[in-house]
């Protein structure tokens, strides 16, 4: 029992970063506030950095430490120059753990593999460290454009998932599909459901809205049914010429999203907001009149859940999501959000029209959206589970 000193091996970006970089700045900051004390090390940068907006390679965010192990906030684009930073990344992880391991007590591991993470995760057995494993995905159901390679990769995963209860003191997983899946690997007390969760400080719901204006933020993954999105807003934009889309996040393939909306005729009326910070998501959330969430139906898409989903609820705007995954183990069609059966373009085109013709019903429901993320996502609420998991490690 008690309060315990606690070092998170990752890799992505920080402090600016992708989806997961606000997940871990929750996790960090409710351990905080329970009393524990948290550092951040990441074993390499993603591509999100690739435009230079993290410069720091070790600072301080919000009184949490962080640094890159490779002292390289940026990923190489070629393969030579990625293998290279993950060998530098092997050598420099194992040095920090040998001269820094009296400086904490538990190891979280966020999303490890094998394939990577092998030398802290032996280390953390040799200097006798407890271990928290937390995984957002089931790396083994993401079958999409398999090289050989990535064929070999996956056998890791698949290994990954059937030792991972021998390898860690505790799982963390973020959905029920999870959840189910290493359960029979995992005595009750071993594993724990924390669902999305949301810093609800940060949206103030004060933003002024821009009238007609629908929004997306997210990776712009196959996963996440972008294209799908354009052909529904361009089936409503015939209808209603006035409306407006904004596509927010970080993309890889802007060249393709970029084709999509040229040869749907929207380039006058779609807006890519490219890379967004941290401390602009909620205004440029808030200034939507709805929200999509267009997940695909694949198994890969059914064991994640996106924090997307409780930042648009934290948002108060009317949200539209695909029954995917959790989805409905926390929200109720008509209710909260509007719920429609996934790559399914005609009825996202029907929902979004909606939404502009019953306004006052479709406002209700952004309201009740937002009682139930304080309700259900709250860091603060959620993240008890944390810090009992630390406190009884």
């Amino acid at each position: 029992m008690g309060l315990k000193r606690i070092v998170f091996f990752l890799s992505g970006s920080f402090p600016e970063g992708n989806a997961s970089n606000s997940r871990i700045k929750a996790h960090a900051l409710a351990l905080m506030e329970a009393g524990h004390s948290v550092s951040l090390v990441y074993k390499w940068a993603s591509s999100f950095n690739n435009e230079g907006v993290n410069s720091e390679t070790n600072g301080i965010w919000q009184g949490i430490p962080f640094r890159y192990i490779t002292n390289n906030n940026k990923r190489p684009s070629n393969l030579t120059g990625k293998m290279r930073q993950s060998v530098i990344s092997t050598f420099r992880g194992i040095q920090y753990f040998v001269s820094k391991n009296k400086e904490f007590d538990c190891c979280y591991f966020y999303s490890p593999d094998l394939v990577t993470s092998w030398h802290l995760i032996l280390l953390s057995k040799i200097y006798n460290k407890k271990t928290v494993f937390e995984q957002t995905e089931l790396k083994s159901s993401n079958t999409d454009k398999r090289t050989n390679a990535q064929k070999l990769l996956l056998f890791f995963d698949i290994l990954d998932e059937h030792i991972a209860h021998v390898l860690c003191d505790h799982q963390v997983v973020i959905s029920h599909n999870l959840y189910n899946n290493y359960k029979s690997h995992f005595k009750e007390n071993r594993i724990t459901l924390i669902p999305i969760v949301v810093d609800l400080k940060r949206f103030k719901n004060d933003s002024i809205k821009k009238e007609n204006l629908i929004g997306y933020l997210g990776s712009f993954g196959a996963k996440d049914g972008v294209e799908g999105i354009l052909n529904a807003f361009a089936m409503a934009q015939n209808v209603r010429p006035e409306l407006r889309l904004r596509l927010m996040g970080h993309c890889l393939d802007i060249n393709v999203v970029e084709s999509w909306i040229k040869h749907r005729n929207l380039t006058d009326v779609v807006e890519l907001t490219g890379l967004v910070l941290y401390n602009h998501v909620p205004t440029l959330l808030e200034e939507c009149e709805l929200l999509i969430m267009n997940r695909v139906n694949t198994k890969y898409a059914h064991y994640g859940s996106p924090t997307k989903l409780a930042e648009y609820l934290a948002s108060a705007v009317p949200s539209i999501f695909t029954n995917v995954g959790d989805v409905t183990h926390y929200v109720t069609n008509g209710k909260d959000v509007t719920i429609i059966p996934p790559e399914n373009d005609e009825a996202l085109a029907s929902a979004i029209l909606d939404r502009f013709a019953f306004r006052a019903k479709y406002d209700n429901i952004g309201a009740e959206g937002r009682l139930t993320c304080e309700r259900v996502f709250s860091h603060r609420i959620q993240l008890k589970k944390l810090d009992e998991i630390f406190s009884n490690l």
